[in-house]
């Protein structure tokens, strides 16, 4: 099974942060009211208090995933750039997403994925679950990736060592420490991502999100 309609939105863009949701948006062929942004950027819909809840607005489902692209850090999501730490706390921690997601007229999400650089490599991920407002928004899992990633397409040579198809795009995350990271040795398999169940009951068959087949690490 796959997920069915992809929601993008990314969070206090600049020309690093548009470029990759304009690849992901050209890949995955996103509907202008399938996107949006926190500022106001060219051919985006502007994020707002229930914005969601428009005229002719999709709303996303337990069967639907919504990707945000932003730069993070072990604490926040939305910074002005990414970095292991937030000093000063801008962007938005755990508990004002969820609260915005909510205000923004978002009821349910199946996959809620960052694209986002270190928001996997911490708490973040199992505080944004305790934190959602159980009555007005659900969520079933959420991933985030655990170092510092850059938005790359697949090359052909690439696709036989880690899947997919050739021009597809895909985080490519990088080390911070160890041996590896000297040589510039991306990271892979249980390296690169964390994923969090979480508030609401969501099994997706045949996949990573599936409840039988679940970790909270992956490829």
């Amino acid at each position: 099974m796959k997920w069915g309609n992809l929601f993008l939105i990314k969070l206090c863009p600049d020309n690093v942060i548009n470029e990759s949701a304009e690849t992901y948006r050209e890949w995955e062929k996103v509907p202008d009211n399938q996107k949006w942004a926190d500022e106001e950027s060219t051919g985006w819909q502007r994020l707002e208090n229930r914005c969601f809840k428009g005229q002719g607005i999709p709303t996303p489902t337990l069967q639907d995933k919504i990707m945000i692209i932003a730069h993070g850090s072990t604490t926040h999501v939305g910074t002005p750039a990414s970095a292991v730490e937030t000093p000063g706390g801008s962007g938005y921690d755990a508990h004002e997403l969820a609260t915005w997601l909510a205000a923004w007229g978002i009821e349910e999400i199946g996959l809620l994925t960052f694209k986002c650089c270190y928001v996997g490599a911490g708490s973040f991920l199992e505080d944004f679950v305790r934190h959602l407002p159980k009555k007005k928004l659900k969520v079933g899992w959420v991933k985030g990736y655990k170092g510092p990633a850059s938005t790359i397409k697949r090359s052909w040579w690439e696709v036989p060592v880690i899947g997919g198809v050739t021009g597809k795009p895909y985080e490519s995350i990088g080390r911070d420490t160890g041996l590896l990271s000297t040589v510039g040795i991306p990271a892979y398999a249980d390296d690169r991502f964390k994923i969090v169940r979480g508030n609401a009951a969501m099994n997706m068959p045949n996949s990573r999100f599936a409840v039988a087949n679940f970790r909270e690490v992956g490829d």
